[in-house]
């Protein structure tokens, strides 16, 4: 992600690394249908034990929500940045998720 570094503020309360922030509310495409969708966005940021945690709302349905890793979408395991049409989903390779 454009070699940003440094902190920001996300929404008042936490301390994130700006390449982290930089996530809040960017579009991202699941290479794999979760819960039936496929286009979800950014709507939360926690930090845990192990790293980023980010919440992801489905596009059509802001009820349904997932969260991954910030590494699965920075280091784009199967999920591609922006919303991908199904064809040109089917026309990429696929990117094999790691086991939890």
């Amino acid at each position: 992600m454009c070699g940003v570094k440094g902190t920001a503020a996300l929404r008042g309360r936490v301390t994130v690394p700006r390449q982290i922030a930089l996530l809040q509310g960017s579009k991202w495409t699941s290479e794999a249908s979760v819960e039936g969708w496929r286009h979800f966005e950014v709507v939360g940021l926690t930090r845990t034990d192990e790293g980023w945690s980010v919440e992801l709302a489905a596009s059509c349905d802001s009820t349904r929500r997932v969260q991954v890793s910030a590494r699965a979408l920075t280091k784009r395991e199967g999920w591609r940045a922006g919303w991908t049409t199904l064809r040109a989903l089917e026309q990429l390779p696929v990117t094999p998720r790691p086991s939890p």
